[in-house]
């Protein structure tokens, strides 16, 4: 769903990568590379660790009383019509597919309210939609680790519009994103992908952590970024799906194209 925060996404176009991943230029000399060495290092990760099997659970009792929920939500049942109203007549405004991850701000009448990217409140049917633990608004503590810190940071930019080049919160593209959500907690990277990806430890798959990077590659360098959540999940700027969104590293879409991860 395009206007959905939160909803499940593909990567960056292939046009828009100029500043997402890096120009265009032969291959990496191997073993010089530290993604390249990654990429060798979880292959055996990737054996030990299959795609995460789909979710199917029933109706959460969140949603069974109105009221505020404040959580992350996933569409589990079919494609989502999302309408203006609670109710299963009323004229649909956006729909979501099966994967897609929705901030839901509250509950009623068995629907679930879904904050949009234009501010406005949809509602899907509940029975389509699991309740996560995370909050749809987290909030930063003190206490929390570093690795906790990027990703609260990260999800506070949660439906800010993709924009090819940007950086702020009008717009960003991935390595914006990334380089914008760690400068903010005091590190510096480098503005494009291919670039961030040559700095920090490289990561086996296995043993990924809140707050890591992750990096793919969809031709000759390294073109697209996020920041792993935890939960086998990560955050990121997407280019066709339009905004800062959440999905599922352990997705075989991702791990086809996963190049490694640094920290």
């Amino acid at each position: 769903m395009r206007t959905l925060i939160g909803a499940v996404t593909w990567l960056c176009g292939a046009a828009a990568l100029a500043l997402c991943g890096c120009p265009k230029q032969g291959p990496a000399v191997a073993g010089l590379d530290p993604i390249s060495i990654t990429r060798e290092r979880i292959e055996s990760a990737q054996l030990a660790t299959p795609p995460r099997p789909p979710r199917e659970r029933p109706v959460p009792a969140e949603l069974a009383v109105d009221g505020p929920v404040d959580r992350l939500g996933l569409i589990i049942h079919g494609v989502a019509q999302v309408r203006d109203k609670p109710d299963e007549l009323a004229a649909p405004i956006s729909q979501c597919e099966p994967g897609d991850y929705i901030p839901i701000l509250e509950a009623r009448s068995g629907h679930a309210g879904v904050r949009m990217s234009d501010g406005r409140v949809g509602w899907i049917t509940g029975r389509q939609v699991e309740v996560l633990g995370e909050p749809a608004v987290p909030v930063l503590r003190e206490e929390d680790p570093p690795g906790r810190h990027l990703v609260v940071r990260a999800m506070l930019y949660l439906g800010v519009p993709y924009v090819w080049g940007g950086t702020s919160v009008s717009g960003m593209d991935c390595s914006g994103f990334v380089q914008k959500v760690f400068r903010e907690e005091g590190r510096e990277l480098p503005r494009v992908a291919c670039d961030q990806a040559r700095v920090g430890l490289p990561v086996v798959l296995g043993a990924l952590e809140a707050g890591d990077r992750v990096y793919f590659q969809a031709g000759h360098e390294i073109d697209h970024t996020g920041i792993y959540m935890g939960d086998g999940r990560f955050i990121h700027a997407s280019g066709s799906g339009g905004a800062v969104r959440i999905d599922d590293l352990f997705d075989t879409r991702w791990q086809r194209i996963y190049a490694g991860a640094m920290r």
